[in-house]
């Protein structure tokens, strides 16, 4: 996905895209805390900090739906924007896609730990 992502991005570079960008940082910051918060769960082995990062997971979630909102409104006012328009949306989708598998290497530790399958995604 990474590599989608850049080579998407590098197409992007040349494509009419306006100000509806804002929240591609965020997700991809809160993805990024997210990975490395994973890493130290598994370090650490502090099941407690996996709640964390559900609710870190919610919060992607939150930022990708309101993209996707916010990117159908930009698109009918200006359709012209939808080649741009559903490329940054399927970067937005790989970065909440991220979230999840990253959710589901919580989900691994705390089996590792406990011996129970617990599904964090609900």
């Amino acid at each position: 996905m990474p590599v989608d992502i850049a080579k998407t991005v590098t197409y992007l570079a040349y494509q009419p895209v306006s100000g509806y960008l804002v929240d591609i940082p965020k997700m991809a910051q809160q993805v990024q805390k997210m990975l490395r918060d994973a890493l130290e769960i598994y370090v650490s082995r502090d099941l407690s900090a996996i709640e964390r990062m559900v609710r870190d997971d919610d919060e992607v979630d939150h930022y990708f739906k309101t993209f996707l909102y916010e990117l159908a409104v930009q698109v009918r006012k200006d359709s012209n924007l939808a080649e741009a328009a559903m490329l940054v949306l399927l970067i937005a989708r790989y970065l909440e896609r991220v979230a999840d598998h990253i959710t589901n290497v919580g989900e691994r530790i705390y089996y590792m730990e406990t011996g129970e399958m617990k599904e964090l995604h609900v």
